[in-house]
């Protein structure tokens, strides 16, 4: 599972959205978002994705993206990247 965040937001632009891509290729369908006040300061937000999904030995070597759009960046995104470092396939077998 891949989580992507962003904190303090103002309630007003609670308006966060989440992008995730494997090598440029959109993810949409495994994803999920929730909103939840800020524990250190109620009078802002945070808002998270939760990606699930299985990877695969052939995913050794992408890079995952994860890009937050909100209108409080100056860009109107950021985004952070990490290489999948995929070492052990398993199998389950009933």
């Amino acid at each position: 599972m891949t989580r992507c965040w962003k904190t303090h937001s103002d309630r007003l632009r609670i308006n966060t959205r989440f992008n995730f891509s494997a090598d440029d290729e959109e993810i949409r369908s495994q994803s999920n978002q929730s909103n939840s006040r800020d524990l250190e300061n109620p009078r802002t937000w945070t808002s998270s994705s939760h990606l699930t999904i299985r990877f695969e030995r052939t995913h050794h070597g992408k890079r995952i993206r994860c890009v937050a759009l909100h209108p409080a960046y100056p860009a109107g995104s950021t985004a952070s990247a990490a290489a999948l470092d995929i070492r052990l396939e398993t199998s389950y077998k009933d």
